[in-house]
């Protein structure tokens, strides 16, 4: 009974490879519920006052994510929000698309995108637009994906020293291409974004690959 009940809990917690689908969105909590937390689930943040979610308002009424300049406050010289987890096919192409609204918007360096573990390559949209004027506007680039150490991805909104406003809302990450679909992981309790983290909460090397 105990040898089926360890049997049980190895299944629960291992991960589960299968293909993904076209169009598939492969972030947790892509547009940002959140309830009352003050971090989406499934998301980590940095930033401080400078980070925050809004439960509405975003596009269609949806959550987003606010990052601001401190309101004339000293600012964070670095706000970023990530997702830990991800499993991709270093072989393959994937989708980026979000939806974003800007304010007086600049940063020495801005990023939305993938990484891997200790943040050594990046793919990311860079050119983000400094006033939308109201208006949400959609972002989406492909990207070839590269090999990490542990074989896991993580997914970054990454700002250095800016200012102004930049607000994020519907993140999604699909794959691209034929090679992008074989591989995916189903995620756990045990093992999902958000529940501990495979990656340095936070490096300052970041800031140099976002070039």
């Amino acid at each position: 009974m105990r040898a089926l009940f360890l049997l049980l809990l190895f299944l629960a917690a291992a991960s589960v490879f299968g293909a993904v689908e076209p169009d598939e969105n492969l972030l947790a909590n892509p547009t940002f519920e959140a309830d009352q937390a003050s971090v989406p689930p499934g998301w980590i943040a940095r930033g401080g006052a400078c980070l925050a979610c809004k439960a509405a308002g975003g596009p269609g009424g949806l959550p987003y994510v606010s990052i601001t300049d401190g309101g004339g406050r000293k600012p964070a010289e670095e706000v970023n929000l990530r997702q830990h987890g991800l499993i991709l096919s270093p072989k393959g192409r994937y989708r980026i698309s979000l939806k974003v609204r800007t304010s007086g918007f600049s940063a020495d360096r801005v990023g939305i995108g993938f990484i891997n573990t200790y943040w050594k390559q990046s793919a990311a949209i860079r050119k983000v637009p400094s006033d939308t004027h109201g208006e949400w506007v959609k972002l989406e680039e492909e990207f070839s994906c590269f090999e990490s150490c542990d074989n896991y991805h993580a997914f970054v909104i990454y700002c250095h020293n800016n200012r102004g406003t930049l607000d994020v809302a519907d993140c999604r990450m699909c794959a691209a291409d034929a090679a992008a679909l074989t591989l995916k992981e189903w995620k756990t309790v045990f093992n999902n974004p958000g529940h501990g983290s495979r990656h340095n909460p936070y490096f300052p090397g970041l800031s140099l690959i976002w070039k």
